[in-house]
């Protein structure tokens, strides 16, 4: 059905991509409905721009808002370009339609106070610092507001008229000396905001989520919310509702009370640490943690009611902090982040759907120590009743398994699942899968590994300019190292770059911005894992990844924190479906993530080579995405074999 005028006048270029008419009709429909939508689209199909086309009459006409859920500030930008897009359309045609938008970022990210960028903190500890700086007058980005009061307000006028991403906000506000966070803030509780394009946490976390509708005048039943890269969601969820404590912070508490003199915590804090000490002694790196035994010891020093206990340690530690504050001291407390914990620990002893363990973990300086983690094995406790309150919903991804992500967040029965073709020819992008290799536990011997180094080197060789490799584990990684791949690329002509555990951030990007530079040269191959962060995290344009080659399926680790999620699963579903959505459905969405690295943009020509054959099975292969399952062509493990389908997919 072609798109409505009421739709066809925000559309801003000069045609649509395949299958975008349907994909925005259905979108209309079901916000139209008050429903729900699971979409999967591969990257290059212009979901954002579908999205944003479709709910945008919808929202105007019935006074809604958008909240655009992002895993990342650089997508944030690309939802603000789209709508710098429709505005510049809007205006060129001479309708009198304005879009207020923001690219909303926390406080931490837009704070450039000389004092918060020195100590880099926490976001809960910026918070502190922020209204106690306020409060003595000694931040000049927030006198400045009250000084500058045209200034503010020209500002306002136009983020409520015209897109504006949290970055340009940022830009502007060091120009003019204002707070930026301050700006986002009072721009959205101006109520003339039409979309906000913000991280998961705005909306996940319970607490943040609170805040930010105050914030914006508004409640989730007048919100619209799409959800960008949903793959993640799930994850994402389980994250914000688990909490640690470590051993080291935990004496850090019992130091602090001591120092206070708060003898009934400093005691708490010793029976904590016995707890530590007796799993210190066992040889097991994961072990089961029984609830009802720590409380009970808690109750054998007197504790009687420990919520009342906890919450008082939370107020004592607060009101540490703004001592601290006070003395222009770093305002962390020990004691407040314990009893936040412990006040978590308690709240959650009758939800089933959480999993209490203890881990040995390696320190900075190479000890061992441990952390007490309470786990969220159930995404829906946060995220259906969050469905359930907003208008309708949008959960979009190029690499979702639909019926999966349905079933994990408990849709309601109003929820639509979509698959669309992918956009790209077979032109444009080759998939192979080769028979009779693996990284099954039985199939790891060196002969294997040396087979799957072949492998590798006919597709280095028969890939122009760059490569990534991205292996299933980081035993596999080195592995293949250790059969000689280093050898073979150098051969190649092309140079290696290789991820390594704990790799910090800026070492990987530091390796990055080397890795591209070799674009210009002969090439070069990114080795790295699945679910790593050049496998999900970064994009990889033209000649930044022309091949990309999956070795193994990444299956994690069989841990008891999996065990215990296959085992919650399998109680609502069964055994056979509990395995798949706790442990299978991840693997599968960690090798697609990585395989669609080399194509990102509709110009772009890539080729796939996924190295285990499971891959290619008929129970394995519905769990990756479609658009891979399509194109999939099983090959034989043959000499020559890769790089000659190879070479005659790069010479068309």
């Amino acid at each position: 059905m072609p798109l409505s005028r009421e739709i066809s006048i925000y559309f801003p270029y000069n045609s649509l991509r395949l299958g975008q008419e349907e994909v925005i009709n259905k979108i209309n429909q079901t916000v139209k409905n008050q429903s729900h939508l699971i979409l999967e689209a591969s990257n290059g199909f212009g979901k954002t721009i579908s999205s944003l086309v479709a709910i945008l009459p919808f929202i105007k006409e019935n006074d809604l808002k958008i909240v655009y859920l992002c895993r990342t500030h650089s997508q944030n930008q690309r939802v603000i370009g789209e709508l710098k897009e429709i505005s510049k359309k809007l205006g060129s045609d001479g309708e009198s339609i304005k879009i207020g938008a923001l690219g909303l970022r926390g406080r931490a990210a837009m704070c450039f106070h000389p004092y918060v960028l020195e100590n880099n903190p926490d976001s809960g500890t910026i918070q502190l610092i922020c209204r106690q700086m306020r409060r003595m007058k000694r931040c000049k980005l927030y006198l400045n507001m009250e000084k500058n009061p045209g200034n503010v307000q020209d500002l306002l006028n136009e983020i409520t008229r015209f897109p504006m991403d949290g970055s340009d906000l940022i830009q502007i506000c060091k120009v003019w000396e204002l707070c930026p966070y301050v700006i986002s803030k009072q721009a959205l509780s101006t109520g003339a905001l039409d979309v906000i394009a913000c991280n998961f946490q705005w909306m996940v976390n319970p607490f943040i989520r609170d805040i930010f509708l105050e914030n914006l005048q508004t409640t989730l039943d007048k919100i619209i919310l799409i959800v960008d890269e949903a793959h993640n969601l799930p994850r994402v969820s389980t994250d914000v509702a688990s909490s640690t404590l470590t051993q080291f912070a935990n004496r850090l508490m019992i130091k602090e009370a001591k120092e206070l003199d708060l003898s009934e915590f400093e005691d708490f804090g010793s029976v904590v640490d016995d707890i530590f000490a007796i799993f210190q002694k066992k040889k097991s790196e994961e072990m089961d943690v029984s609830p009802d035994l720590i409380i009970k010891k808690f109750k054998e020093i007197g504790i009687e009611d420990l919520q009342r206990f906890f919450l008082s340690m939370i107020s004592e530690g607060e009101e540490y902090r703004n001592h601290l504050l006070s003395q222009n001291k770093f305002p962390r407390s020990y004691l407040y982040s314990s009893g936040s914990f412990w006040l978590t620990f308690l709240e959650k002893l009758t939800n089933d759907s959480y999993y209490y363990c203890m881990s040995k973990v390696e320190t900075n300086t190479g000890d061992h120590s441990l952390k007490l983690e309470i786990i969220s094995l159930d995404p829906s406790d946060l995220i259906r009743p969050l469905l359930d309150q907003v208008h309708s919903s949008i959960h979009m991804s190029g690499t979702i398994n639909l019926e999966a992500y349905r079933d994990i967040i408990k849709f309601p029965d109003n929820t639509t699942i979509c698959s669309m073709s992918s956009p790209f020819t077979r032109e444009q992008s080759i998939v192979l899968c080769v028979r009779n290799v693996s990284t099954k536990n039985d199939a790891r011997t060196p002969e294997m590994y040396k087979s799957l180094v072949t492998c590798c080197d006919e597709a280095i060789r028969a890939i122009p300019k760059n490569v990534g490799i991205f292996c299933a584990s980081y035993e596999v990684l080195n592995n293949l190292l250790k059969q000689g791949l280093k050898d073979k690329i150098k051969k190649s002509g092309k140079k290696l770059f290789s991820e390594r555990m704990n790799m910090t951030s800026k070492e990987n990007d530091e390796m990055f911005i080397r890795y591209k530079r070799e674009t210009e040269r002969k090439g070069a191959v990114l080795l790295g894992v699945c679910g790593g962060r050049n496998a999900e995290g970064q994009d990889f344009p033209g000649d930044l990844m022309n091949g990309s080659i999956i070795v193994g399926v990444p299956f994690a680790r069989p841990t008891k924190k999996i065990r215990a999620g296959i085992n919650y699963f399998s109680k609502y579903w069964g055994e056979n479906r509990g395995k798949e959505l706790g442990y299978f459905v991840d693997a599968f969405q960690r090798a697609s993530q990585a395989a669609g690295r080399p194509i990102r943009k509709l110009d772009d020509k890539g080729s796939i080579i996924f190295l285990d054959q499971r891959f290619a099975s008929r129970y394995f292969k519905r769990f990756l995405s479609s658009w891979l399952r399509e194109k999939m062509q099983l090959i034989d493990n043959q000499n020559g074999n890769i790089e000659a389908h190879l070479k005659a997919f790069w010479e068309k």
